[in-house]
């Protein structure tokens, strides 16, 4: 639906680009979620049909797409943002067929409307009567909204400080669209794609920039795939086409390395967990261990040599995959030790002066009557 929307055609570039939606490194933190993967992509297809749909009767129109927005809004808040990028490349699209400007701009208030109306519902029936839901929601001020940019930069130059030359040849690729705009004489449309192409990629990262909590991973910045997809709307010519296809599978190509390397460190780490996993149960499955009534799991496991292969190959590694101290304890829970004691938090209250016994994965004390592992 997203490229015959936007190319009108069934061509193997339209394809390729389209692809580059879920074919690029940040969707890979989504497909990791084992329960989320589903409903994150029914979301981000509710938001793309948003964008790419649209009924003759506005009226049905608005309604349709405030359930759209509100379904997305439901499954994973973060997809809204696809929606308003597809449809600022459906707006390039319209204008450089010369289409009646007052009916873009109607179009346009519908859509700003149905996503007011899904925004509100979604606010007044769940963000509202939960205080938590409430807090994350707090918009950064301007030294955060500076700190949140900063941390981004960090992290997008983690991923592409070995392949920096992927950007050199998107950037080549749109400076060329834009120059054989200039040759045509179509100085109107190379103004437009550019005000489009800034507002298109100050949209993308709205999500990790405007929150007080902060950057929350990778699986918040999917629609930065859309530029590129903007990009390839003003492409023109045999020339131009083969060097956006060779950008695009550039990209494919890294973004299939970088799933490779994923997958690995998820593997290893599972490797990992299990064996931790199977260490704490035997203690606290032990006679002596049964007599404790709850098990306290503190801070973070490190991680193994195996993983820290794959790390080195690319720090975007271990920003996909953090490693966090509530994320063992829920595992050895689920492995079988109901009296963990599960909470969010790293070390909590441990008492690093205590722990005298364990191995090389955790060292373990006893106190009140509950038993103590602190991560190595």
């Amino acid at each position: 639906m997203v490229y015959r929307k936007i190319f009108h055609s069934k061509g193997f570039m339209g394809m390729l680009v389209c692809a580059i939606l879920f074919a690029n490194p940040f969707p890979l933190q989504n497909f990791a979620y084992q329960y989320d993967c589903l409903p994150m992509a029914m979301s981000v297809f509710f938001a793309s049909v948003t964008a790419c749909y649209s009924p003759k009767n506005r009226v049905i129109g608005v309604l349709l797409s405030s359930v759209l927005i509100f379904l997305s809004l439901l499954l994973y808040q973060a997809s809204i943002v696809i929606s308003g990028c597809l449809y600022l490349c459906v707006i390039y699209r319209r204008l450089s067929k010369n289409e009646s400007i007052p009916e873009i701009i109607k179009d346009a208030l519908c859509l700003l409307l149905s996503s007011f109306i899904a925004i509100a519902s979604y606010f007044l029936l769940f963000v509202a009567s939960s205080s938590s839901i409430l807090k994350r929601s707090e918009i950064a001020g301007f030294m955060r909204t500076r700190e949140n940019l900063l941390f981004l930069h960090e992290k997008l130059h983690e991923l592409y400080s070995g392949s920096g030359y992927l950007f050199l040849i998107i950037a080549f690729s749109v400076l060329l669209s834009l120059v054989v705009i200039a040759m045509r004489r179509r100085f109107l449309h190379a103004l437009l794609f550019t005000v489009l192409f800034l507002l298109l990629a100050a949209t993308s990262i709205m999500p990790s920039v405007i929150l007080d909590e902060g950057f929350v991973g990778p699986r918040v910045l999917m629609s930065i795939a859309t530029l590129l997809l903007f990009s390839s709307l003003v492409i023109t010519g045999r020339v131009a086409n083969i060097t956006f296809i060779f950008a695009a599978g550039v990209l494919v190509l890294h973004s299939t390395v970088m799933s490779y390397a994923f997958s690995g460190d998820l593997r290893a780490q599972l490797k990992r967990y299990q064996t931790l996993s199977s260490l704490v149960i035997n203690e606290t499955q032990s006679k002596e261990g049964m007599k404790y009534e709850k098990v306290y799991i503190h801070c973070a496991s490190s991680i193994s040599r195996e993983e820290n292969v794959f790390v080195r190959f690319n720090q975007f590694i271990s920003w996909l995959n953090p490693e966090e101290a509530w994320a063992i304890r829920f595992f050895i829970r689920n492995s079988g030790e109901d009296r963990i004691v599960s909470d969010w938090g790293d070390c909590g209250e441990a008492d690093f002066s205590r722990g005298d016994k364990g191995n090389n994965y955790y060292s373990r004390y006893a106190k009140d009557n509950n038993l103590h592992f602190i991560m190595k």
